[in-house]
Parts: C-alpha cells; structure tokens; sequence
C-alpha cells in the first residue's frame, strides 16, 4: 500500500484518471473560469434549441436571430458536445466503482470499498494501470532492509515478474533495491537478483576522522581550536557520511549560538554524543539519563577522590617518619652503606 502511494503521488492525477486512488485536485481560477463559461454556453445554447421562444423574451436576446444558419449548426453541436462530456464522465466514475448491492424497489446502492482480501490482488490492477498509462520502466526501491523481513523481496520479485508478464504493458520494468548487504545471510541474494553492483562506501571508521578535520575547517576556522587527539579518538565511532554533515552543522549553530568562552573540545564531544545518542541527550534537559547521572555524582565523586588522596598523604607522612628515624650508629655502618 505504501509503495503504491509512493508511485500514484508521485505523477499527476491527469496522467491516471482512471485510478481509484482519490486525492484532492486543486481547480485554478483560470479552469474555473472557462469551465463556468462553458456551462453557461451549453445551457444556453440548450434554450435556444429547444425554448428558443423563452430566450428571445429576454430584453438582452430579444434581437437575436436564430434563423442563421451559424446558429442552426452550432447549437446541436454544442448540446451534443455537453451531453458526451457528461456521458464521459458517468462512465470513468462507473468503471472506477465496484458495486456490492443494488436494491431496485428501495432505490439503495451500496458500493464496496473492500472487496478482496489480498492486497497484492486488491491493488494489482491499480500498479497494472499506473504502467500502462505511464512511460516508467525503472522502480527504485530503498531502505528495505529496515523491515529485516527477506519475503518482502520475495513478494516484489513476483509483483516485477506479473508486470513484465502484462501484455497490456508491453515493455519491461526493472526493480532497483537498494540494501545492505547483510539483509541475506547466505548465498542464496545471488539466486534471487539477476545482477549485483557493490556500492564502495565513502565513509567508514578509517577515514571519517580526516573528513570531520577537512569539514570542521571550513565553519568559520574552528578546526584550530579543536583538539587533533580528540577527534582522532571520536572519528572511530562515526561511519555515517550524514551523521558526520549533521555533527558538524550542529556544532556550528552550538557555537555561534552559546557563549564563546566554552571549551570547544567540550563542546564537540557534546555534540556527537547528542547525535550518537539523542534519547539520552533528551533525557539529559529532563535531569534524567545516564550523562545527567553523572554530572549529578560529581561531588560524591570529588568527595571520594579526596578521601583516597587523604589516604595517599597519611601514607606517605608515615613513610617519611619511619625515615627520619633512621640513623647510623657508627662509622663503619656508614661505609657498608656507602659501599
């Protein structure tokens, strides 16, 4: 149903006018215009053919003469050109309806909406149409592998084979996935695509640190500031082409917006911790999550660390006591230690 919509919503509704797939179609001042007009031409010239006498009352028309022979041939023409349209229409909406019952005596129609219980054969005469009456031959089809569901595939194999199956088609529509390559875990991705172009990543672990450097030096100089060690040490972590543009933008904004005494190493660190994890970043304004824990520990922490320092000098105060308190009785116990 979804990938239906993508494909209806993406050409004009005159393209497909036959679809059942109804939208809201925007009529411009211009078309009502004209459409106004010939209305009134139609109903106009349906008086005069058939209450020619009713028309000629009229103090604007009362010259008029319709004994010309325009106006013999013209007339039929225009009331014969009104009742095709409409016949047109009542049979585009006719064939796009499906009828569930039809109650004669009680004058009640009932249309279906939900006929069959396939959604594969509910809507393959819709996807069967939107070909037939458009010029595509290439379906891209992406982020797939997001559903971890491989009978997806499976089921999009058999909707390509029945389109190019189509006699009313005639030509070949070929389906483009776009997936990782982990989506099959055996061999079995080269049994089901007839061909297979490995996509070279631009960015992974190995590189992304110089392209943060490289994408951080052009917002305004600020790649100086930073710290080479720090983004060498967070590069390891960003194998995203789009999260690395967003991080950088985002720091840009942070910068610009805050105060510009803040330790920009601080504040890029920040930075991709909002984006690596943004549900913790969030918590972390509700004082919840786990970076707000830890700035809510800070003095616990300093405390402890005290304590242990406090330890360390007791320590050490007596060490130097039991040193002090060595001495040498004599000069040949000097000797033997300085031997």
């Amino acid at each position: 149903m979804s990938i239906l919509q993508q494909m209806f919503y993406h050409v004009e509704h005159k393209t497909i006018p036959d679809s059942r797939f109804k939208r809201i179609k925007s009529i411009g001042n211009k078309t009502l215009l004209i459409n106004t007009f010939g209305v009134i031409i139609w109903l106009l010239a349906l008086f005069l053919f058939f209450k020619p006498a009713f028309i000629q009352n009229l103090v604007i028309l009362e010259k008029l003469d319709l004994s010309t022979p325009i106006l013999t041939y013209l007339l039929p023409i225009i009331i014969l050109w009104g009742i095709g349209l409409f016949i047109a229409k009542a049979i585009r909406t006719a064939n796009n309806s499906k009828l569930n019952k039809l109650n004669v005596q009680s004058g009640e129609i009932e249309i279906s909406k939900d006929i069959d219980s396939s959604i594969l054969n509910k809507h393959l005469d819709e996807i069967l149409y939107f070909f037939e009456v458009t010029k595509y031959d290439v379906v891209i089809l992406e982020d797939l592998d997001r559903f971890n569901n491989p009978d997806i595939f499976t089921k999009l194999r058999e909707l390509n084979i029945l389109i190019n199956g189509s006699k009313q088609i005639g030509r070949r529509v070929v389906f483009v996935y776009a997936i990782k390559d982990d989506m099959f875990h055996d061999k079995n991705r080269t049994k089901f695509f007839d061909f297979i172009i490995p996509v070279i990543p631009v960015i992974n672990t190995s590189n992304s640190g110089a392209m943060l450097h490289r994408m951080l030096s052009k917002t305004q100089n600020t790649d100086s500031q930073l710290s080479p060690d720090l983004i060498d040490d967070v590069s390891m972590y960003i194998d995203d082409m789009r999260l690395l543009k967003n991080i950088c933008n985002e720091y840009a904004i942070y910068r610009k917006k805050l105060s510009p005494k803040l330790h920009h190493d601080n504040l890029l660190a920040m930075i991709i911790y909002k984006n690596i994890f943004p549900s913790d970043f969030v918590d972390l304004h509700n004082g919840k999550g786990k970076v707000f824990a830890i700035f809510d520990s800070k003095p616990t922490l300093i405390k402890e660390r005290i304590g242990k320092i406090n330890v360390e000098i007791e320590a050490a105060k007596r060490e130097i006591e039991k040193i002090e308190v060595i001495c040498l009785k004599n000069i040949q116990e000097l000797r033997a230690i300085y031997i």
